[in-house]
């Protein structure tokens, strides 16, 4: 199911999609999992996707947001992300989860998140930033320290232009950040926010990787 969501901070003019996999049998709210996608600029289609559909059928309420910054919705939407990461696609995130709820599909009491990459990233927002929301949360090579991420990555770009937005994150591009620009990487990761969470994590590393070290 595709259902549009209202935003709740920036411009809240345009909605954004949420896709829903639902048990096929009985009555909600079931328990609900909030599953972000990477990148962050990819999206979740209507389609087929074996481990939301495995957890469906299993009884689970798999909430799915193609938050604010997500392709297929135009060049604006997709610009309107990077220098806002770890605040509008968090609460998009939130946002999409309160609609399930609403619409007597997810349990609000029965929460879980998972997320890799930048969909990581996401999760170890939502752990920290409302801790008191998801009973568990599953972290997959997520990004978790942009000031660490920034130094041995092989996308250092990518860092400057989701923290400082597309045109000014260029132009900052340094192997040699200073210490305010360290300083404002650290305060968009997740980390900063590690000291709040309070469900279970489980964490999935590669040992070698080099894009989310």
């Amino acid at each position: 199911q595709v259902v549009d969501v209202t935003p709740t901070c920036g411009d809240t003019s345009r909605t954004f999609e949420s896709v829903t996999f639902l048990p096929a049998s009985g009555p909600g709210p079931f328990p609900a999992v909030i599953a972000p996608h990477g990148g962050p600029h990819t999206a979740v289609t209507a389609g087929w996707y074996m481990p939301y559909v495995f957890l469906a059928a299993r009884g689970y309420c798999v909430v799915c947001p193609n938050y604010r910054g997500s392709t297929g919705y135009g060049q604006a939407a997709l610009a309107s992300l990077p220098g806002r990461i770890g605040a509008n696609d968090v609460a998009d995130c939130v946002a999409a989860l309160a609609a399930a709820v609403a619409a007597g599909q997810a349990d609000g009491g029965r929460a879980a998140v998972v997320g890799g990459s930048h969909g990581g990233f996401l999760t170890g927002h939502l752990l920290g930033q409302h801790p008191d929301m998801f009973k568990a949360g599953v972290l997959r090579n997520p990004v978790c320290n942009l000031s660490l991420m920034v130094g041995i990555s092989d996308i250092v770009d990518w860092c400057y232009v989701e923290v400082f937005g597309s045109e000014r994150g260029r132009g900052m591009t340094s192997d040699a950040p200073s210490p305010d620009v360290l300083k404002a990487l650290y305060e968009k990761s997740p980390i900063a926010h590690v000291h709040k969470v309070k469900a279970p994590m489980y964490f999935m590393l590669g040992a070698k990787d080099r894009r989310v070290p």
